[in-house]
């Protein structure tokens, strides 16, 4: 027998014992402790020192999961790092010749000899997502990514969290294990992330990905992309990694991942129900692609561009004016400080689950990060 046949042995007859203690449990009248996510050990065979690159490259596929059509690659030029989508010779938009996203691209994204960064895009063609990810970025960053996770894990959740590129910055990340409507899993996340900052919106956050609940019409663009983890090169300079609590690196970080529970799509509607309070307040939802398609318009819409988006509503149909209602609301933080203190029915006086960013009528106002596609 081999050490990976013995060890294989072994685990069998760890999990018959520990189904005999259940029984027994029962027997005796005492329910069995279930340990949280978080607590529960991993399985012996999980380490990736006895992992091929051939599995690790699957495990990391298998929760990095998104469009396959299509990634997007870093290129360094004289201002900063950019992002484009990978094709053929010359990116054309109008004609663009694409790459799929493969096991050999994600080979080249985790070698640690290779300076290749690959990026997600993770709203998929039918506008659903298998993944949701908080961004923080500078000022308080360890505390929000920190806050955020330990109330995505009070509701049943199991975030794992990644030191950014830069080094001075957060992505929480949430993985479901079947693909979620993009708007339910973005709801969940401003609803987490409202109680996790009651007082104010945490100074760090910058947004959700994917950011929009639904693609252009048309086929327009792809949504917005997250750069993803385990960059080999930048893992060597040890951001681009996995951390706990305190932002210590996991000694294991394909360990660290196989650990983490992905979530189910009744998980995401029980924690949506439960911060959702009243149909009254809860978040305008978005419409659908069957109602956009529908739609037959004409005429410009202006918008102007500061610290803000304004639009200019006039003339604008009311299914449109939905769609940007949706985009431009936020989970108002005032509701969960009035929430704890004050009856179901009275804490929505004066209080509201959402905030919509309008002026007046024929205006409305949101932050640029709903335009902007940078991860």
């Amino acid at each position: 027998m081999t050490e990976q046949e013995r060890l294989q042995a072994l685990e069998t007859r760890v999990s018959e014992l520990e189904s005999q203690v259940a029984q027994l449990l029962q027997t005796l009248g005492h329910a069995p402790s279930r340990p949280s996510p978080a607590d529960t050990p991993p399985p012996a065979n999980v380490h990736s020192e006895r992992r091929s690159p051939e599995e690790k490259i699957a495990l990391f596929m298998d929760y990095f999961a998104g469009r396959t059509d299509v990634y997007a690659v870093a290129r360094n030029t004289a201002e900063k790092k950019a992002w484009y989508p990978a094709s053929n010779g010359y990116y054309d938009r109008r004609n663009p010749d694409l790459k799929p996203l493969t096991p050999k691209v994600i080979e080249g994204h985790l070698r640690r000899d290779n300076r290749f960064h690959v990026g997600l895009y993770p709203l998929c063609t039918d506008d659903s997502c298998r993944l949701l990810v908080c961004d923080f970025d500078d000022d308080d960053f360890k505390q929000a990514a920190r806050a955020y996770a330990d109330e995505c894990k009070n509701h049943g959740l199991d975030p794992l969290i990644e030191v950014s590129r830069s080094g001075n910055g957060a992505h929480v990340w949430v993985f479901f294990d079947e693909p979620i409507p993009a708007s339910l899993a973005r709801s969940v996340g401003i609803g987490l992330l409202a109680k996790a900052s009651p007082d104010s919106y945490f100074s760090s956050f910058d947004r959700f990905f994917p950011s929009q609940d639904t693609l252009p019409a048309k086929g327009r663009g792809f949504g917005n992309l997250i750069a993803l983890p385990l960059a080999g090169h930048h893992r060597s300079e040890g951001t681009t990694v996995f951390v706990d609590s305190e932002f210590q690196a996991f000694p294991d970080q394909f360990d660290a991942l196989a650990r983490t529970k992905k979530s189910t799509l009744s998980e995401l509607k029980r924690i949506y129900a439960a911060l959702q309070p009243d149909p009254e307040t809860s978040l305008p939802q978005a419409p659908t692609r069957a109602e956009l398609k529908r739609l037959k318009t004409s005429g410009k819409v202006q918008v102007t561009h500061d610290s803000h988006v304004h639009v200019n509503l006039s003339g604008v149909d009311a299914t449109t004016r939905t769609a940007l209602r949706h985009q431009g609301a936020i989970a108002n933080p005032q509701f969960y400080i009035n929430r704890p203190s004050v009856s179901p029915r009275s804490a929505l006086h004066g209080s509201s689950y959402v905030l919509t960013r309008r002026t007046r009528s024929s205006r409305s106002t949101a932050a640029r990060s709903m335009t902007s596609s940078k991860s």
